[in-house]
């Protein structure tokens, strides 16, 4: 894992320490804000980058029937600056407020979009399907989400195991390359431990 950041300390809940906890993270920001500090982390040229944005321009009601350019441009700067890179990129999960739910379903829909489209230009990217129209989300306080918003421990699982889903549809399709070689990253376990295998804790079953 690569950036500029460090999540473990992010995860005082679990008390979780990660060996590799490199990340680019920005809690809060908008998709455009987003672009802005993600030249942070093309030095370090990762073989996979995951995106989870939006949310906070559904919060803020910010042009967000444009969120599909944005999010657009965001991604030609990964293609444009890190050769042979892979994209996962989620969809929103369900809001339980419902003044921002229907937006959520409208980004949704703009990403599966962009996704299909650019993956059938031979662009290297994945959905990860945050939103699956099977029932999935215990979709109140207490049982998957922390507030409104945000998931907690057990929707936190839910959405790693649909990550790990959406990992594996990517390995299957060959899209996996090493990660090329740069100064910038110093961190010997970034690339792992077995190149040949995916391994994980347990997760739920994803939808």
């Amino acid at each position: 894992m690569v950036g500029t950041k460090n999540g473990s300390t992010n995860a005082p809940v679990t008390g979780i320490a990660m060996n590799d906890d490199s990340v680019e993270a920005a809690a809060g920001f908008e998709v455009a804000q987003i672009q802005t500090i993600l030249e942070n982390s093309l030095q370090f040229l990762p073989n996979l980058v995951l995106i989870n944005a939006g949310v906070n321009d559904c919060t803020y009601n910010d042009d967000t029937s444009n969120i599909g350019n944005r999010m657009s441009s965001l991604l030609d700067t990964v293609f444009n600056n890190i050769a042979n890179t892979t994209v996962i990129l989620s969809t929103l999960l369900p809001s339980l407020n419902s003044s921002v739910a229907a937006c959520h379903d409208s980004v949704n829909s703009q990403y599966r979009s962009l996704v299909a489209t650019r993956s059938g230009q031979g662009q290297k990217i994945v959905l990860a399907e945050m939103a699956p129209s099977v029932s999935y989300w215990n979709e109140v306080l207490g049982g998957d989400y922390f507030d409104d918003t945000h998931p907690n421990d057990s929707g936190h699982a839910k959405m790693a195991s649909i990550w790990y889903q959406a990992f594996n549809t990517a390995n299957s399709q060959n899209l996996f390359v090493a990660p090329a070689q740069t100064s910038a990253v110093n961190d010997v376990v970034s690339s792992g431990d077995d190149s040949d295998t995916f391994t994980s804790a347990s997760l739920p079953a994803a939808p």
